[in-house]
């Protein structure tokens, strides 16, 4: 019993305030629950060293002075504890990238720390003084060739792939810088056109070269604007097939007279009481044409001059009235004149009645 006593008025006599002491140095509560002056901890033990200590001065193992409180050192109490192994301590703000780490240490020492690994991302390197990452900003990937369409791929950088649309291998570009690539493609929607291409008869530009169709047998093709199956011998062209509102060069060799008017063609056998204007949409009455037969010349329908009605048998053995005609001559194409019509009466008798009218001659 004396010997427990002694040790213990020895030990309040070596440890300032652990025992009650004179109460100048408070204890940490949070570490001592009790305050009971029992020396029961190593905050126990540095209770009065934190008198006029600056923040973070140790006062015993893992101890430190917070406030000239002795208290048990953390990170994240935002006071830097070097002896506890402490880089940095910040709060434990959550914000790594103000040079500290919620574990307390720096974000970064070297340029290697600071690796994120992504190519794309430019050059990573570490400010030693404020342990700060920055790069050099997204890596240029621009190969100056107008043939590639430049981009960065994560796993491994700058790729540069051909501007290609239609998958020929060639791009549209005229000239390619890179090795290897080719460009000229005048047509990136086809894959059959490229330099060098195969000329079809497509009526494009296969090749490249600035023609079509070159080198391939051809129809001469005529326009036939009033579709009328003749075409208009001064305006052609040659392709492998005619397109549409073009014929090619006619067996019998005939051509249109008038590519305005589809009812003149050569042959037609009709004949019209109206003329048409072989050239333009209006003409004077000089230039209008009853040429429909385009044989050169306005022919009126080969009418006789009217004579008196007669009843004949026609070869069929059918009764028939003639001497149907003109009455004064002749009318010129599209004029008017009397023209007499013989009519059979078949009862009670056959036989014939003239009438007069007037009428517009007919040509062709």
């Amino acid at each position: 019993m004396k010997i427990t006593l002694a040790l213990a008025i020895l030990l309040c006599g070596s440890v300032v305030g652990a025992c009650g002491g004179d109460g100048a140095a408070p204890v940490d509560a949070s570490m001592d629950a009790a305050i009971d002056g029992t020396l029961d901890s190593t905050v126990d033990a540095g209770a009065g060293v934190c008198e006029g200590a600056a923040d973070g001065t140790s006062c015993g193992v893992g101890a430190f002075c917070i406030g000239e409180v002795c208290t048990a050192g953390r990170c994240g109490d935002a006071v830097l504890e070097v002896e506890a192994g402490e880089q940095c301590d910040d709060g434990a703000n959550g914000d790594d990238g103000d040079g500290c780490r919620d574990d307390c240490t720096f974000t970064c020492e070297e340029d290697a720390d600071c690796d994120d690994g992504d190519p794309c991302t430019g050059v990573e390197s570490c400010d030693i003084a404020l342990h700060l990452c920055s790069n050099s900003g997204p890596l240029d990937c621009d190969d100056l060739d107008p043939c590639t369409i430049d981009g960065c791929d994560t796993g491994v950088g700058c790729a540069h792939v051909l501007d290609d649309g239609d998958l020929d291998g060639y791009a549209p570009a005229a000239t390619c810088t890179t090795a290897g690539l080719m460009g000229g493609d005048c047509d990136d929607t086809k894959a059959s056109v490229h330099p060098g291409a195969p000329e079809h008869c497509d009526s494009l530009d296969n090749d490249c070269d600035g023609a079509i169709d070159e080198g391939l047998a051809t129809l001469i093709c005529l326009r036939d604007a009033d579709r009328d199956g003749y075409g208009d011998p001064s305006v052609t062209l040659n392709a492998c097939t005619c397109p549409p509102g073009y014929v090619g060069v006619r067996a019998d060799g005939e051509t249109d007279c008038s590519d305005r008017e589809p009812d003149a063609y050569p042959g037609q056998p009709a004949y019209f009481v109206n003329g048409y204007c072989p050239d333009d949409p209006i003409c004077p009455v000089f230039a209008v044409s009853y040429d429909y037969n385009c044989d050169g010349a306005d022919t009126v329908r080969p009418l006789t001059g009217s004579l008196a009605c007669m009843l004949i048998t026609a070869p069929s053995g059918d009764p028939l009235c003639i001497g149907s005609g003109w009455e004064d001559g002749y009318p010129a194409c599209g004029a008017s004149g009397d023209f007499q019509t013989c009519t059979l009466v078949a009862s009670p008798t056959p036989h014939c009645t003239a009438s007069s009218a007037s009428r517009r001659q007919e040509c062709r």
